[in-house]
């Protein structure tokens, strides 16, 4: 995540406070000036939340108001106490900004109503964020989606800044018609799924830290400005889970939201967000224009199966199990222990009830059907 355009901004406003109270002191002029050039602040920051509310884990052990008796990590509710309770432990140590790095938004049940909801917004408002930023995940309902939980956010009243120097509304687009009236100041910051136990340190200038994702965890980077000069003091991860209480305030909101999504994406199916498990369709593309995450139609050979398995199948060491690829209609078998890329030996279509049959795989049949 980089921060220091933003921070740096907000902080010499802030400085300009302090400096005129500095102006008041019985310091001497030479203690004045090195006085009001070093400033030390606070960016608490988070990245990749991706409407998880409450937490990854078993719905039913999230217990953001007991401590120690659940394994569930993250959880709203939790990571807004930490929030507090760190501000508070740094009201003494400089100006504090609370930053998110973007993908805040799709993941759950919830994203399927970010049109309807803007809940991510409204609830990184409440939890006292100073401004968040779009990853590529904001984008998925498109860009009047997004234009419109931003919209929803802003007329509720509860909004941080959204810093977007990375998009452009340009473009002569109907559907980016919101964004442009809603666009303004801008600035960067950048984002992955990736926990760094160190700030790392690029053009000897700018620290990038990053958090995980799923607000497992809460960054805190503690910086010095002396001059030009940029120093990382501290930094380091905090785990967001059962030894923090949570804040009975969001988790309150929390359950209005729930009503909102249901009403807006299950009942009309016969299911509410708090069911075990929803098997109605859900989409927002081709099949099924209603609130939901996006549904595609699509032709796939038996090689363009394989492939589209094999570069699945290759996993990512930062985020492992993330893509492993989940099928319905379909199973394959594969030997991780063959070359890379043709791992996967047979693909079988059908379902337990009906048994399955096997596509060919090889191409042999001049394009890769049966």
């Amino acid at each position: 995540m980089k921060c220091e355009a933003f921070s740096r901004r907000k902080f010499m406003a802030v400085s300009g406070a302090a400096g005129a109270a500095i102006l008041t002191a019985t310091l001497p002029a030479a203690a004045e000036e090195k006085k009001t050039m070093r400033k030390t602040f606070t960016i608490l920051h988070t990245n990749d939340m991706h409407s998880a509310f409450i937490g990854m884990g078993p719905a039913s052990d999230y217990t953001p108001f007991t401590l120690n008796d659940d394994t569930t990590r993250g959880g709203y509710a939790r990571l807004a106490g930490l929030i507090a309770k760190r501000k508070e432990a740094r009201t003494e140590q400089g100006p504090m900004l609370v930053l998110d790095a973007g993908d805040y938004s799709m993941g759950t049940a919830f994203g399927a109503a970010s049109r309807e909801t803007g809940s991510e917004l409204q609830l990184m408002s409440r939890m006292g964020y100073d401004a968040t930023t779009f990853g590529n995940h904001d984008y998925d309902l498109g860009p009047e989606g997004l234009g419109k939980s931003i919209g929803v956010a802003s007329k509720a009243g509860w909004v941080p800044a959204v810093l977007a120097s990375n998009s452009i509304f340009a473009a002569n687009d109907a559907t980016l018609a919101e964004l442009k009236s809603l666009a303004g100041d801008k600035a960067i910051l950048r984002h992955s799924h990736t926990e760094l136990q160190e700030a790392i340190i690029v053009n000897s200038r700018t620290p990038v830290v990053q958090t995980g994702l799923e607000g497992r965890n809460l960054g805190e980077l503690v910086v010095t400005l002396d001059g030009d000069k940029l120093t990382v003091e501290s930094y380091r991860l905090y785990a967001i889970d059962d030894t923090i209480a949570g804040n009975r305030a969001i988790a309150d909101e929390i359950e209005k939201f729930k009503k909102t999504v249901s009403a807006a994406v299950f009942a009309s199916r016969g299911y509410s967000i708090d069911q075990p498990l929803a098997v109605a369709p859900l989409g927002a593309g081709v099949v099924d224009s209603t609130a939901g995450n996006a549904l595609v139609t699509g032709y796939f050979t038996g090689v363009e199966l394989k492939n589209l398995l094999e570069f699945l199948l290759m996993d990512n060491p930062a985020h492992p199990g993330e893509y492993f690829p989940r099928a319905s209609g379909m199973r394959f078998r594969y030997d991780k222990s063959r070359p890379m890329f043709d791992a996967v030996t047979p693909i079988e279509l059908g379902d337990l009830d009906r048994g399955y049959r096997a596509i060919d795989i090889s191409g042999a049949d001049g394009t890769g059907t049966e």
